[in-house]
């Protein structure tokens, strides 16, 4: 009997687990409140999903259905909006990396004076806590950006579709630079870091990594039909090349590694030359007419490549 009953109780106690694990799973609830879409949380503070208005001129409320607003998700304004300005409350704790990609008309990320988070500097997002340049406005006015000094971090995508900037400029705080962080930035030639920067230099309008040797931006905005990576670049990071508009490169025999999609989209290009110190290849899809979509690209590198020397190595 005690037997069946310690059995009893370990299938219960299973059954429990389960049970709470299904629901921690479970997506949470949606709410509308006006062109808002959120959710609530076990706090009971609103995380706004989506915003599905036509307005351009926003301001984020400070509370939905009776709960602060306190988090915005990734991507939470929609694709090729009308909107010219946000203005965020005091309440914003956390904001998703690309919450405002595709606003391409956007010129202007305000934040309320109490916010202990965040602050606008000059229409740009910055988050206080860790000194992280957060979101550019893809419309904001001007050719050039100086990054200002005291900037620790750039944040993921935080320039992305950014069309009117031609340059960019790093002061010598900046300690670490996102992903994508200057991504479909279509008229960038030049990415600039002061010359005291221990972390980062500029050669040639790219961004290099000193630490390591890694190339990590190329300005999709530059013109020239070739470039040359230069010698002693130990590896090249995730999409550097993306939508880059040279018909060839040339790679350094000191390359030992190329990341995910590194020319993604480069539409120009017809060859690279693989050195042959190469050791890791990212992956990549062909999607040219003469290859099918689901073809996986053998340097992990062109979709849109013609010649590919070396295209058998793994």
């Amino acid at each position: 009997m005690k037997k069946a009953l310690a059995m009893l109780l370990i299938i219960l106690g299973f059954c429990s687990l389960v049970i709470q694990a299904a629901a921690g799973n479970a997506p949470a609830a949606e709410y509308e409140s006006g062109d808002y879409t959120y959710t609530v949380g076990a706090d009971g503070y609103a995380v706004i999903i989506r915003y599905e208005g036509g307005d351009d001129i926003i301001a984020v409320p400070d509370a939905l259905g009776g709960h602060t607003v306190t988090a915005i998700e990734d991507e939470a304004f929609p694709f090729d909006s009308e909107i010219v300005s946000v203005s965020l409350p005091s309440g914003i704790q956390s904001i998703g990396p690309g919450a405002f990609d595709g606003c391409y008309l956007l010129s202007s990320i305000e934040v309320a004076a109490g916010n202990p988070v965040y602050v606008s500097v000059d229409g740009v997002l910055f988050r206080k806590t860790d000194l992280m340049l957060i979101a550019y406005p893809s419309m904001k006015k001007g050719p050039s950006y100086s990054v200002p000094q005291g900037t620790l971090a750039i944040g993921d995508r935080a320039f992305d579709s950014c069309h009117a900037l031609q340059t960019v400029a790093l002061p010598d705080s900046v300690q670490s630079v996102g992903k994508d962080a200057f991504a479909h930035c279509g008229r960038l030639a030049a990415i600039l870091v002061s010359p005291g920067n221990p972390r980062f230099a500029s050669t040639d309008g790219a961004l290099f990594r000193t630490a390591d040797g890694a190339l990590i931006a190329y300005p999709p905005g530059k013109t020239e039909d070739t470039y040359s990576v230069p010698q002693g670049t130990q590896s090249i990071g995730d999409r550097v090349f993306c939508e880059c508009f040279f018909t060839a490169v040339t790679l350094p025999e000191s390359l030992l590694s190329i990341g995910d999609q590194a020319f993604y989209n480069c539409r120009n290009l017809a060859s690279v030359n693989l050195p042959d110190g190469l050791q890791t290849i990212g992956t990549a899809r062909l999607h040219t007419a003469a290859t099918s979509p689901s073809s996986p690209c053998p340097v992990a590198c062109c979709p849109s490549a013609r010649t590919l020397s070396s295209a058998a190595r793994p």
